[in-house]
């Protein structure tokens, strides 16, 4: 279920996972409770992006109250097989203030097939 019917919703950008999932429930207030409204990857040079080059994951989060609560964890796979990904940690970083802010990652693309990114942006606790 989207995000859709949270207070103050529609979430303007509701999620586009890889496998038309959704883990992102229908509880909280959007623009209040955190929240990751954005995953890009780019590459840094302007180039093709590809095995070895340096691309940057630039996420857009809603942080609540100032932020020093909320992580957000990235992770990538490169397995090639989409049905069942390897998801190998990347790092954890933390907004820089609250409400809505930019986190930005640079990472050397791996050798593989089928890079695919994920974010969870989560309150408290530990990389999951």
């Amino acid at each position: 279920q989207a995000r859709g019917n949270v207070n103050g919703g529609p979430e303007q950008n509701r999620p586009n996972t890889r496998d038309g999932g959704n883990c992102d429930g229908s509880s909280g207030n959007y623009q209040s409770d955190e929240s990751l409204e954005r995953l890009m990857v780019r590459s840094v040079d302007g180039g093709v992006m590809m095995e070895g080059s340096t691309v940057e994951i630039v996420a857009t989060v809603w942080a609540w109250s100032d932020g020093s609560e909320d992580y957000l964890d990235l992770y990538y796979s490169n397995s090639g097989d989409l049905s069942n990904p390897n998801w190998v940690y990347i790092e954890t970083n933390q907004p820089s203030g609250g409400n809505e802010q930019t986190i930005v990652v640079q990472f050397d693309l791996p050798p593989g097939l089928n890079h695919v990114i994920r974010g969870n942006y989560r309150w408290k606790g530990k990389p999951s």
